[in-house]
């Protein structure tokens, strides 16, 4: 793990001011699952949040994102699940804050790379699902007709 933060003390007289914010913050997010072929599977997640103004200082950006590949095996039965996390290492944390006085400066790389390998076993059959007919007869749409 990779940390760094640094706390600058100013030493010339300075006015302290009252801290305030009128912050906005955004973010977005990602899915993709790409059905490769009818046994090979890859899902993909992706995360970003916008720079964020806070009371004297900023959140930098961040970002994160993680990859899943699935094979179905013995049929429909089995797979076997690869699922990476931060596949290219960008999750990192920032902030600086301070006024006039002191300044923080604080950096956090938490290095969560990691690698998760499964295996899925379905026992018995997956459960029927049975269609209801529609009701014929009178009735309004959305109510059922006369009991």
């Amino acid at each position: 793990m990779s940390n760094f933060s640094v706390f600058k003390v100013v030493t010339d007289g300075g006015s302290v001011s009252a801290a305030s914010s009128d912050a906005l913050a955004w973010m977005a997010r990602m899915n993709v699952t790409s059905e490769v072929t009818k046994t090979f599977t890859i899902q993909a997640a992706y995360n970003y949040r916008a720079p964020m103004k806070i009371e004297n200082g900023e959140f930098a950006a961040q970002q994160a994102a993680n990859l899943s590949l699935r094979k179905k095996i013995q049929g429909d039965q089995g797979a076997v699940v690869l699922r990476i996390n931060d596949p290219f290492a960008t999750m990192r944390f920032k902030i600086r804050a301070g006024d006039d006085k002191a300044i923080n400066l604080t950096r956090r790389n938490p290095q969560l790379r990691m690698a998760f390998l499964g295996y899925q076993y379905n026992f018995g059959r997956p459960p029927r699902v049975r269609q209801v007919a529609p009701e014929t007869g009178g009735g309004s749409v959305g109510f059922g007709g006369p009991p």
